[in-house]
């Protein structure tokens, strides 16, 4: 009998980019852990989030962080600062500027955050550039305070969460071989279709990172998004059913997949979600890159969570991509495959770590296939 038999494993996801613009760089990440870890409920990571920079409201949005228009008008809306002057005064100079180049865009925006909406980045961005234009560095530095402490919680629980946890705790994320490459003009939906694609790729590595613990089931816990139903004709919200039609496609019979939970990102949002929104946001930016290496994009995401993205032994990588990377895992025989290198070389506008993720599987693969050399 295996010693994981009674192991379940959730993954929390969420996405960032704007999956209908085939120009834009887009990316799936997931927060997955070990259930029943000490400290990872949804009330416990909310907690050590949330006494870190109790002025921000819940749940802290990674995207809207980077906006100084929202920490303006949402630290305002959530609490009367009386704690701290100094915040006091930064807020009054800024709301005192948008007051008096946008009050009737301003109004709209507290009435959002009041009924627990997140306004739209495009309404936040005009806002946000009027006050860099605009108001003092000390008050800027201030407010911007807050984004930092809100990122650097996020962090710290990371670091922690790893130095107790080990690898029962990691990060594993998708995203594009070449950008674009999982949106196809074929389809009516395109967006729709990059979204899968890349949610498929996600849970294909994350149910071969958990091979080593199987037989172990996997939850599949998804943000909402807006998806079109072919079964309603309209778009509505990514529920259980569309998770299931992309589990159905992971060949995986040792590791379960449950389409567990698909939850909006609201005041109610468990803190693994608000973990997963921040890791996404920062994946998109990490992949993107085409030149830099799979050790480097390695390496980036230690720096930003200290958490390892590579476990397993022997040690694997936890990214992975769609498109051509993909299709040369699916199709090529590994019993009888040449160098990797050559069969599929980084050439761009390849990404390199795709490929090198590629190639890494490949040899995997024909070690199992091969037996030891």
């Amino acid at each position: 009998m295996s010693q994981h038999e009674n192991e379940n494993w959730a993954l929390h996801i969420d996405e960032s980019g704007r999956f209908d613009s085939v120009e834009d760089p887009v990316s799936i990440a997931g927060v997955l852990i070990r259930e029943g870890l000490p400290g990872t409920t949804p009330g416990e990571i909310r907690q050590s989030l949330q006494q870190v920079v109790p002025e921000l409201p819940w749940p802290f949005h990674a995207t809207h962080l980077r906006q100084l228009a929202y920490l303006v008008l949402a630290i305002n809306d959530r609490c009367g600062n009386e704690r701290n002057p100094a915040l006091s005064s930064a807020l009054d100079e800024a709301n005192g500027i948008l007051d008096a180049h946008c009050k009737e865009t301003v109004g709209k925006v507290r009435q959002q955050l009041s009924e627990h909406r997140r306004p739209s980045i495009d309404t936040l961005r005009p806002m946000t550039q009027l006050l860099r234009r605009h108001l003092s560095p000390q008050s800027r530095a201030i407010l911007t305070d807050c984004s930092r402490r809100a990122w650097g919680a996020v962090r710290r629980l990371f670091t922690t969460l790893q130095t107790t946890a080990g690898d029962s705790i990691r990060i594993v994320a998708a995203s594009e071989t070449v950008l674009g490459d999982a949106y196809s003009n074929e389809q009516s939906h395109p967006e729709d279709d990059r979204y899968y694609e890349l949610l498929d790729c996600l849970l294909r590595r994350t149910a071969l990172l958990l091979e080593p613990h199987a037989p172990c089931s996997l939850f599949v816990r998804v943000l909402r998004r807006g998806v079109f139903d072919p079964r309603f004709g309209k778009t509505v919200e990514l529920d259980s059913h569309h998770v299931n039609e992309v589990i159905k496609n992971v060949p995986s019979k040792t590791v379960r997949l449950v389409a567990d939970m698909t939850r909006p990102f609201d005041q109610h949002t468990w803190g693994e979600f608000v973990l997963a929104d921040f890791v996404a946001n920062q994946s998109r930016r990490i992949l993107k890159d085409e030149t830099a290496s799979l050790h480097d994009r390695e390496s980036e995401f230690e720096t930003h969570f200290s958490v390892a993205l590579r476990s397993g032994t022997p040690q694997q990588s936890h990214l992975t991509a769609s498109g051509a990377a993909k299709t040369f895992l699916e199709t090529t025989d590994p019993g009888v495959a040449g160098d990797p290198v050559e069969a599929f070389p980084w050439l761009q506008p390849r990404r390199r770590w795709a490929c090198e993720q590629a190639w890494e599987l490949m040899e995997a693969a024909r070690g199992t296939v091969n037996g030891p050399s």
